[in-house]
């Protein structure tokens, strides 16, 4: 549905829907009704919306597919309100359709080695706390 992507990008860009419903001039609450009760927003919405998020993919906003963002616009998002572990996670998400650029391939081989690193250190944890399970077993025999 529609209005969940709408509520997605809402989530991604870190924004109240408060905050969202002021950009795109409707009534406070009105979006959030339509969010709780999975009901389709208004059309007239949608273009206030185009014009106000141009990064904002429409056709991944329609049908849900392609990614939420236009990457291939020539202009900067502001990613000053998005959460970084968001944008983090997007990247990781996505990370297929970045690998044709270099240096976005670049950064997302450190971000998966960066994810395999907090992996690892989550696995050594819990082999610490084994080990020291073990150890406390083996005095109590």
């Amino acid at each position: 549905m529609i209005i969940n992507r709408v509520k997605e990008f809402i989530e991604f860009k870190g924004i109240t829907i408060s905050d969202f419903e002021n950009t795109i001039n409707i009534g406070n609450g009105v979006l959030n009704e339509a969010i709780n009760s999975r009901t389709e927003i208004n059309s007239k919405w949608l273009v206030v919306i185009s014009a106000n998020y141009p990064e904002l993919n429409f056709n991944w906003l329609i049908t849900g597919n392609d990614s939420m963002l236009n990457l291939e616009n020539d202009y900067v998002v502001d990613l000053k309100g998005v959460k970084n572990e968001n944008i983090l996670d997007y990247i990781l998400i996505n990370s297929d359709s970045f690998r044709e650029e270099t240096k976005i391939d670049a950064v997302v081989t450190i971000l998966s080695n960066f994810q395999q690193q907090r992996e690892l250190k989550k696995m050594y944890a819990k082999i610490e706390s084994y080990e020291k399970l073990l150890e406390q077993k083996l005095k109590n025999e």
